[in-house]
């Protein structure tokens, strides 16, 4: 996967929990990217299909379809294979995580996130 250089990163924030969408959407863009946030996951999906994101957060825990599921119907768009993934999530579940990694997750940080550690591994699959 290769971002468009010129432009500042575009991510994606899915969380089923409006605050802490708009919590880390914040902390992001003082960071300079540009964070688009999607409480549902078809949202979100619609939403890849007309943005190219460089990045996607998401939780796990989350009503219609999991991460993981979600993560499967990104895979299945050519244009997402490699995109890099990070699930935020207070689910702990080595099985559930190493299903995740099946499917090409970057990171897994649990919650509540430090923000320093999103920052860092956000900053390192930016820089790549």
């Amino acid at each position: 996967y290769k971002r468009q250089e010129k432009m500042p990163p575009q991510l994606l924030i899915l969380d089923d929990f409006k605050i802490s969408n708009e919590i880390t959407a914040g902390l992001l863009k003082e960071m300079g990217y540009t964070a688009y946030t999607c409480q549902r996951s078809e949202e979100a999906l619609n939403l890849i299909k007309s943005i190219k994101i460089d990045i996607i957060i998401t939780d796990y825990l989350m009503p219609e379809m999991n991460g993981l599921e979600f993560l499967k119907k990104v895979r299945e768009l050519e244009e997402y294979q490699s995109v890099p993934v990070i699930f935020l999530s207070s689910v702990s579940n080595p099985e559930i995580i190493e299903s995740a990694e099946n499917f090409g997750i970057t990171a897994w940080l649990k919650k509540p996130v430090d923000i320093h550690q999103l920052a860092e591994v956000i900053n390192k699959l930016i820089t790549k």
